[in-house]
């Protein structure tokens, strides 16, 4: 270059001011932001400035909420604003209830919980809802007709009255009329669905025709009904498990279940203890007839 030509750009250089080179690096944003901006995507490394445009300026949450998130069962993740915000929102929901959903047993084994039963006219009682302690108990609706006084035990129905099973029946004098049947054929069990069983309060074990087990009349504890001979059996456990309640004992006709033993409601999953033994039903309080 001539000594002219030299001088004529450094003379442009001092006119116009610094001319920036092709390859120095940019002092400012990304391509689509300013050169002290973020760009669209958040800029890259050579970016002075701040972050994307789903973000704050200085670092803020999302449009999607917050970094600390919401409330604990459910709550604001898209609790934050648009510039975002270092705590969240405020989110909402129920607060964490470890009894909610739990079956009667489970409910029991809890020491949070307690398990809420209503009845229906009879001891059998119904299972509500597991709740914790602290909160209020389950209201039972009102069925209208006479309630048994239920018991657990002697104790809890005062004397001369004593805790009996259920099922038991009370009798007083025995009945000593002539049998009616001897077999199941004598009752017809294919039409009437009657069996030939014993006679509650028979003197010397006489036998009537009786309904069989069915949906409407259940067998008791520990049994099962056969839908052939509509004769109740012991519920076998050589396939299945047994029941709450029940262990599976080897018997002199196999694996049969046979109710537990028991000191509380707790021994015996989601049935009950009455009178140290678990079943499906609490006790009556009568008065004692042999």
């Amino acid at each position: 270059m001539s000594r002219l030509a030299l001088l004529a750009s450094l003379v442009l250089v001092a006119a116009c001011g610094r001319v920036a080179l092709l390859d120095e690096p940019d002092a400012g944003g990304g391509s689509g932001g300013g050169r002290a901006g973020g760009s669209a995507a958040g800029g890259t490394a050579g970016n002075a400035g701040g972050g994307s445009t789903a973000g704050g300026t200085a670092g803020g949450g999302s449009t999607a909420g917050g970094v600390a998130g919401g409330g604990v069962s459910g709550g604001g993740v898209a609790g934050g604003g648009s510039a975002g915000g270092a705590a969240g929102g405020a989110g909402g929901g129920e607060p964490f209830n470890p009894c909610r959903g739990l079956s009667a047993g489970d409910c029991r084994a809890n020491a949070l919980c307690d398990a809420d039963f209503c009845f229906a006219c009879s001891c059998r009682p119904n299972f509500e809802g597991c709740r914790l302690k602290v909160q209020t108990p389950a209201v039972c609706p009102a069925f209208g007709c006479p309630q048994p006084q239920c018991c657990s035990d002697d104790s809890t129905c005062g004397r001369p009255l004593v805790c009996m099973a259920a099922d038991r029946v009370s009798c007083g004098a025995c009945n000593n009329a002539p049998s009616t049947c001897a077999t199941d054929a004598s009752c017809n069990t294919s039409v009437t669905g009657n069996v030939c069983l014993p006679r509650a309060c028979a003197c010397s074990g006489q036998t009537d025709c009786q309904p069989g087990c069915s949906a409407q009349n259940p067998c008791r504890d520990g049994e099962t009904c056969d839908a052939a001979t509509k004769r109740c059996e012991q519920t076998r456990c050589t396939s299945t498990p047994c029941p709450s309640g029940f262990n599976c004992v080897l018997g002199p006709t196999g694996n049969v279940c046979i109710a537990r033993s028991c000191t509380s409601d707790r021994d015996c999953g989601d049935i009950f203890c009455v009178s140290g033994t678990c079943r499906t039903s609490l006790g009556v309080c009568n008065q004692f007839m042999p």
